[in-house]
């Protein structure tokens, strides 16, 4: 049964309705008003189509879950909300919708749900491999389902360490990187000392576009986008990029522009809604899940900058339905091509759309002048809108023609070269970060007790200086408060001693411990926190005196077992069907088998004993032998390649 999953507030009235829809389009409904229940219900059912109201708190998790799991990365969102705005729009599609329809526009509904297939599959990976670099995995997951529904061989990238795995061990044709993993230009520069020739699309935080875009300025096949922007408009720039340097297949250039599109078959009274996705002089697409079937539409919208709206016809040129296995370069709708418009409409519409383009040439100047152009947008009719849309800063180029090169400054020195990454660096572990040292407190001489240590004196620092009294008036006794800074500062002295210890210990014995040698013992803190006796070895952060270095036991023998062969492993236990393929799309199955019946640790995170399969995400891993908590490090680590929905197995020692 094809499930329609609802996530909204409902009352009899519009349960009702919902079933009627669900009845008209031949769908099971399956109405939540909770957040939980819809999310719970998910990881047990992949719906035919999610829909969902705006309006519902944290229904931006719904969104989020469908776009984790790569079973339901075929799964069309639509969003319904009482009165669209361009801002709205946007956010909703970057958090993953595919389509806005108000919520009082039922047709509207309906047609969308009858446009979709009966059938919807992923597209084979036939445009090479794509990777998205992002702390975000959450957005990971948002841009990677549009780029795999495109064609593309998708690798997400956490860090910087996995980034420059992809990217020097394989040739993928796009990488998306945020900025928030560090400085792009130091990333691009290695890949294309190693011959990497892909497009580039760096994301950045809007307050931080204009310098990110200088900074790159000159790199060929670079863009720079927002990092709140629609997915779609990512796939937008990674296709502009890829066509740099081919033959001209345009009349007229087409840039990002979204903004909200009314429209009707011509003559005719049913109006429809949509969002823009790119313009030019002579035509625009409409982004919509339901295109008309007519061949001539009539349109109402809001030129770039304009201040009015205005309107036009035009012919339908073609449509692009939602087929996730077609590979489709652009998101569902249809683009049309302009022949007339009411009055003036059409003159206005290539005039301002000639202004837009020529100034999304000029780079990062442009965006400067969009994000100062806002507070003129109007459209902002609340705070939260005054700013352009995410469409219109979204895909500046910022390559530079040839010709323009030569009033480039001199290039700074090369970098040297990147070494290969093969293996995760030990510095990735938890065990490695250390905490933060104690500060010193500063120090205050006490005149009046000459024999007591100058101890901190807060007192004397924190007040303000004393008047100087007349010289003919006697002295006021204002000593005694100074005696009681003795005892204090001893007070004081004690407490400072005992957080030493204390912190010593924690050093030694807390979650940011050291791995010790094999032989090395800590000593247990005692019931109490008294300074450590003259006996105990210092601290593992301060270097050992001569006169008292830390005992050691001798090296224990090697283990007859230490090199043990693979039919001397214990077996391993199962843990579920055995393939993997019950998992999420971004989990397997790591087993480590070892001799000893220790924990396994991934990335500093434990997952569990070894001799068994244990659940892990996929990807790169560090993975080493440990047992206590705090973990006691046994094996070197290993970086391992973890399968999503498969089992990886691997052998580790205990050294």
């Amino acid at each position: 049964m094809a499930y329609l999953a609802v996530l909204a507030k409902l009352d009899a009235e519009r349960k009702r309705t919902l079933g009627a829809v669900a009845t008209v389009t031949r769908l099971e409904l399956a109405p939540f008003e909770k957040v939980e229940a819809a999310l719970t219900w998910l990881d047990a059912h992949e719906p035919k189509v999610v829909v969902f109201d705006a309006g519902v708190v944290q229904a931006e998790k719904l969104c989020r879950k469908v776009r984790s799991k790569k079973n339901l990365a075929s799964v069309p969102i639509i969003a319904l909300v009482p009165e669209p705005t361009d801002a709205l729009v946007e956010r909703l599609y970057a958090q993953g919708a595919d389509d806005v329809v108000p919520s009082a526009l039922g047709a509207s509904l309906i047609a969308r749900l009858k446009a979709l297939p009966e059938r919807e599959t992923l597209s084979a990976a036939t445009h090479g491999m794509a990777v998205v670099a992002d702390k975000d995995h959450a957005r990971c997951d948002i841009i990677g389902r549009v780029l795999m529904n495109a064609g593309y061989d998708v690798k997400f990238a956490l860090d910087d360490v996995a980034l420059r795995y992809y990217t020097q061990q394989n040739k993928p044709r796009v990488v998306v990187l945020s900025a928030e993993l560090g400085e792009p230009r130091r990333f691009v520069d290695e890949a294309q000392r190693k011959a990497l020739d892909a497009a580039w699309v760096v994301m950045a935080p809007r307050r931080e576009i204009v310098k990110h875009a200088e900074a790159l300025e000159g790199i060929e096949r670079l863009t720079v986008v927002v990092n709140t922007t629609a997915p779609e408009n990512v796939l937008f720039a990674s296709n502009e990029l890829m066509r740099q340097g081919g033959p001209p297949s345009r009349a007229d250039e087409r840039v990002l522009y979204g903004t909200m599109v009314w429209y009707k078959p011509a003559g005719g009274d049913a109006e429809d809604v949509g969002f823009t996705y790119n313009i030019s002089l002579g035509g625009l697409y409409v982004r919509t899940l339901s295109p008309p079937d007519e061949a001539e539409v009539w349109l109402e919208l809001r030129p770039p900058r304009g201040k009015r709206r205005v309107r036009l016809e035009g012919k339908v040129a073609w449509r692009r339905s939602y087929d996730p296995a077609s590979g489709a370069p652009v998101p569902p709708g249809f683009g049309v091509s302009l022949t007339d418009g009411l009055g003036p409409s059409l003159a206005l519409w290539k005039e301002q759309v000639d202004a837009f383009v020529r100034s999304t040439r000029r780079g990062p100047a442009a965006v400067a002048r969009l994000l100062e152009d806002a507070l003129s947008d109007p459209r902002a009719s609340r705070p939260e809108l005054d700013r352009p849309s995410e469409s219109h800063i979204a895909a500046v180029p910022v390559s530079l023609p040839p010709s323009a090169m030569e009033l480039l400054p001199a290039a700074a020195p090369p970098l040297p070269p990147a070494r290969v990454i093969d293996e995760e660096p030990p510095s990735l572990g938890l065990e490695t970060r250390r905490a933060p040292s104690v500060p010193e407190l500063p120090r205050v001489e006490v005149p009046v007790a000459p024999k007591p240590p100058a101890l901190p004196a807060p007192e004397a620092v924190a007040a303000e200086p004393l008047p100087v009294p007349e010289p003919t008036a006697p002295a006021p006794a204002a000593a005694r408060p100074r005696r009681r800074s003795p005892l204090l500062g001893l007070g004081l002295g004690v407490l400072l001693l005992a957080g030493g210890a204390t912190a010593a210990i924690v050093l030694e014995l807390g979650p940011f411990a050291r791995a010790k040698p094999a032989g090395f013992t800590v000593p247990a803190p005692a019931a109490s926190v008294t300074p450590p006796p003259a006996s105990a070895p210092p601290p593992a952060s301060a270097p050992p005196p001569a006169s008292a270095p830390p005992t050691v036991s001798a090296p224990l023998p090697e283990a007859p077992s230490a090199a043990p062969v693979a039919s001397a492993l214990p077996p391993v236990e199962g843990t579920g069907t055995g393939d993997g393929s019950e998992l999420s799309w971004d989990e397997g199955y790591l087993t480590v088998r070892s001799p000893a019946a220790v924990d396994v640790y991934a990335t500093g995170f434990k997952l569990g004993p070894t001799n068994r399969k244990n659940k892990s995400k996929c990807g790169l891993r560090f993975v080493r032998l440990g047992e206590k908590d705090p973990p006691r490090w046994l094996s070197k680590g290993r970086t391992v390649d973890v399968k999503c929905k498969s089992v990886t197995e691997l052998e580790l020692t205990p050294e």
